[in-house]
C-alpha cells in the first residue's frame, strides 16, 4: 500500500520533512535486527538470512536502509493528523 492509498489526494511530502540521513543506517539496522529474530526462529534458516548487519555488503545494507525509510514514512502518513 502506498501513501497516496492511504490518503488519497493528499500531499505527504508537504507536510512531512524527510527523514535525515544520519537516521537511514539505524533504520536499515533496526530491520536487519529484526529479521534475524525472525530467521533465528525458522525450523531451517538460509545462512545469508543469518548474517549480522556489519557484514552485509553494501548492496544489501542499502534494501535494509530502503524497508526502514519506507517502514518509517508509512508510519508517520498513517497517524498524521489530516
Amino acid at each position: 500500500m502506498l501513501e497516496k492509498d492511504i490518503l488519497p489526494g493528499f500531499d505527504i511530502s508537504a507536510r512531512i520533512r524527510a527523514i535525515p540521513e544520519s537516521d537511514h543506517e539505524m533504520l536499515g539496522r533496526t530491520v536487519r535486527e529484526e529479521f534475524m529474530k525472525w530467521a533465528n526462529e525458522q525450523p531451517n534458516p538460509k545462512p545469508s538470512w543469518l548474517v549480522p548487519w556489519d557484514e552485509l555488503s553494501e548492496a544489501e545494507k542499502e534494501v535494509d536502509r530502503r524497508i526502514g525509510r519506507r517502514l518509517a514514512n508509512l508510519g508517520r502518513v498513517r497517524y498524521l493528523e489530516v
